[in-house]
Formats: structure tokens, sequence, C-alpha cells
């Protein structure tokens, strides 16, 4: 399921996502710094997300939904972030982020395969709207999961230097005590992927 429009309101929140990485939390908890660091930027990945969206195709017509038996509730929609490998930040997210928002969506995070991303997929759609790549991923291996990305539109986050100057979409670094993140526009364009004006007004290029 895909995102709603961003609202307004998500991005003063992703502004105090981007806050230093050091110092310490509210209400004077102080926790492991490499584990704030990871969910810091696992709270990034969920606020860039609704300003990512899959351009606009003409849709064919849908059947009618099945109503609902008597006494149950239809699902509601669901924003599936996908982890792939195993890190800090990829725990984090599965901890952290199902059942948080984007849009008027309920988050789910769905753990990925390097062999299932790496894969073409042909016309059949990924189980995720979103897909983390873990930094310490093998770098043949992300060019891989880039490649068989390229015509599908599912942005790809990862944390790995040159990610974005590779064809990735968004790049994580860390620059001045501060985590920032660029935005590549082309590769999100080739996928059919439109970045919103409001996220790329707070995208930086990374260090090559």
């Amino acid at each position: 399921m895909r995102s709603a429009a961003p609202r307004p309101r998500l991005l003063l929140l992703l502004c105090s996502a981007l806050a230093g990485i050091g110092g310490g939390t509210a209400r004077g908890q102080d926790p492991d710094p490499q584990e704030r660091a990871a969910v810091l930027r696992a709270m990034v990945i969920l606020k860039i997300a609704p300003y990512l969206a899959p351009e606009p195709k003409p849709a064919p017509r849908a059947p009618a939904p099945t109503p609902p038996k008597a006494g149950e509730q239809a699902p509601g929609p669901t924003y599936r972030i996908g982890l792939c490998g195993h890190d800090d930040v990829s725990a984090a997210a599965a901890k952290h982020l199902p059942q948080k928002r984007v849009g008027d969506a309920a988050v789910a995070t769905v753990a990925v395969t390097a062999a299932s991303a790496a894969a073409p997929r042909g016309d059949e759609p990924r189980p995720y709207d979103l897909l983390y790549i873990a930094a310490d991923t093998p770098h043949d291996v992300v060019a891989r999961i880039v490649a068989a990305h390229a015509n599908e539109p599912v942005p790809l986050v990862c944390e790995q230097r040159g990610f974005a100057a590779r064809g990735g979409g968004v790049q994580l670094f860390v620059q001045d005590n501060t985590l920032r993140f660029e935005v590549n526009v082309d590769a999100l364009k080739q996928q059919g992927v439109r970045a919103s004006p409001q996220l790329l007004k707070l995208s930086k290029e990374a260090p090559k």
C-alpha cells in the first residue's frame, strides 16, 4: 500500500529527527549511543517515506471490494518497509517502526534476503514499499539490488558510502555530527518514484 500525500507537519517532524546524533534524550534517559544512533536512522527512514511516492499512472478499473462479514472490520492500508541485511538500524527499525504511521497507513516491517532483493521480479510486485539495505552489505550485492530495482517504484535507502553516486535512491550519512541524507533524483525518476520538493530542500550532497 502506498502512502498518502505528505502532510506539512511531517516535514517539521523530519527536521526534528535530523538533529545532532550526540547528546542525551528526553527525561534524562541516556541509552547506549550506538543504539540511539540506530533508532534515529530508523526514524529518519520512517519520516522520509511519505515524501517518496510512485509517479501516478492510470490504474485499471478494480473490482468492487468484498464487504467485511458481520462483526469484522475491513483491513486498513499498510506501508511495508523491507529490511535487507542485519545491522543496528534494521534491528531498530524492526523493533520501533511497526504500527507507526506513513500517511494513513500502518507500518509493517518485512525481512528481505539479499538474494531476493537482487533478483528481478518481472511484473510481480515487491512485498515492500521501501527497502532499507544494511550498510555492511557487500558492494557487488548492493549493485545487483540497485539494478534489480532500476525500473520498479520502490525507493532504496542505504548508508553505504557512495550509495547515491552509484545509483541508489537515498543515502544516509553523518556530517558535522548530524545525520543527513542525499536524494538521487535521477535514480528515483528512473524507478518511477517522485521525491517531493519538501524532501529535496533537506537533501545534502554526501561525501564521495
